[in-house]
């Protein structure tokens, strides 16, 4: 008998007991309800796959190990194109829940297109499994309702169809839930009330992302004045070196201050906020309830920090979460101009990014600002979108670039790099232009054969 699991917080004493009886244990994916047992529940799988008392579930589908090491290679299906009609209909998008909420319904819009594509994974490492199984071969348990009916709907009415959907008591774990996003969220505001708090006039707030790309843009953004670096993983190692003429001081996430009418705001925010989602929000799945109850947080943290500093521009690199949505409501009271910039050139492998469905900044800086168009209909109306070139380059480097007359051709890759279609279209290239030098350039960490 094969064990699949789905693992959360409450599929994970079974889990546990499996493990310990030495059953047969699959694991399907680490999908906890709330984003602080992450960590917990991958050290335990790591340590039962070390001593070799489980495996994840992939294993027994070979076919599938390259989605599994990086499931963007989903994109090359149009996955996402593809049932987001669904999600849009199944959590309501267009109805008075979401449609309605004025506040955080873009929020939820946006943390749903993630939730989602996160699912895709599991949904085809378990179909694979069971077409290859007799039903009494396996049992599954952790199985969302929501990602059965996604399922069905990409795979056909036979996905997991003798396959019972995990049950959850919401009527308890709701209340937990809100009860515990309320009490850590006033603590963290306690933690941080002082009896005053001075604000400073600075240029820029900028959030790194400690990768090693942004050293150029802080030489670029250095004469605008003293800037707030916001060190977004403080405990991760950083590619990053401050040039020495940046007059720039380095805060974390949680640096900021409240005084103490500021902290009594806050307290009143917390409480009418917390509580309005969770009245308006207890349908939805756990891990979207609970990830809905830190939104006020998340802007408490936006607004603890622009309390000690007044930015003329925040800046980001961070479209592919919720928390530039929520900080903008913050900047936008405070007069701040909220600017971004994309990640990656998502139309080059597929035309819809979950992640970038929904985009909330007073100026958007993306690769090709046409090729964008198809998201118009869901970013923020009032966002100016741009086009930028490459700000990690040098700007001297770039100037010589623009300047000369090169005709070599260059094909920079990351996630398609040995899928056919690639080959196939670098050799064309190649062979219609014989005159030219074609360069190939590998994104480091993608290269695996």
């Amino acid at each position: 008998m094969i064990y699949l699991v789905s693992l959360n917080e409450i599929t994970l004493l079974r889990f546990c007991a499996l493990i310990l009886f030495k059953r047969n244990v699959k694991v399907l994916r680490i999908a906890p309800f709330m984003l602080m047992t992450n960590g917990l529940l991958a050290r335990l799988v790591g340590w039962a796959i070390r001593t070799g008392r489980t495996e994840y579930a992939v294993k027994l589908t070979s076919e599938l190990q390259d989605h599994w090491d990086f499931n963007g290679r989903f994109a090359f299906q149009e996955i996402f194109k593809k049932y987001e009609p669904w999600q849009n209909q199944y959590f309501g998008f267009h109805g008075p829940r979401v449609e309605g909420d004025k506040l955080y319904g873009y929020g939820f819009k946006k943390i749903t297109c993630s939730y989602t594509f996160w699912k895709v994974i599991e949904i085809h490492v378990l179909d694979a499994i069971t077409r290859k199984n007799p039903a009494s071969a396996y049992k599954v348990y952790g199985l969302l309702a929501d990602t059965k009916e996604m399922g069905r709907f990409i795979l056909g009415p036979s996905f997991a169809k003798d396959i019972k959907t995990m049950f959850y008591p919401r009527i308890v774990i709701n209340p937990i839930f809100t009860l515990l996003a309320y009490a850590y969220t006033l603590a963290w505001v306690f933690l941080k009330t002082r009896f005053s708090v001075r604000q400073s006039k600075v240029a820029v707030m900028f959030e790194m992302m400690k990768d090693g790309r942004e050293i150029e843009l802080f030489k670029e953004i250095s004469d605008a004045g003293k800037c707030v670096l916001i060190d977004r993983f403080p405990d991760a190692p950083s590619n990053n070196s401050v040039p020495e003429e940046m007059d720039a001081v380095i805060h974390r996430r949680t640096d900021g201050l409240f005084s103490i009418l500021a902290s009594l705001k806050a307290l009143i925010f917390t409480t009418t906020d917390i509580f309005k989602i969770g009245r308006r929000y207890w349908n939805a799945p756990p891990a979207l309830f609970f990830e809905m109850l830190s939104f006020p947080y998340k802007r408490l943290l936006v607004r603890g920090l622009l309390n000690r500093y007044q930015p003329d521009v925040f800046i980001a690199r961070d479209e592919y979460n919720v928390d530039h949505v929520l900080r903008r409501m913050e900047t936008k009271k405070r007069g701040v101009l909220s600017i971004g910039f994309g990640n990656a050139l998502f139309p080059c492998f597929w035309s819809l990014a979950p992640n970038a469905r929904y985009a909330s900044y007073d100026i958007y800086y993306v690769d090709a600002a046409p090729l964008f168009d198809q998201y118009l209909d869901t970013w923020a109306p009032d966002m100016e979108v741009r086009t930028f070139g490459g700000y990690s380059m040098p700007r001297e480097k770039l100037n010589s670039a623009l300047g000369g007359k090169g005709n070599d051709i260059l094909f920079t890759m990351r996630v398609a790099w040995n899928q056919p279609e690639l080959v196939t279209m670098v050799r064309r290239v190649a062979e219609a232009f014989p005159d030219r030098k074609v360069y190939l350039q590998f994104k480091k960490g993608f290269n695996r054969k």
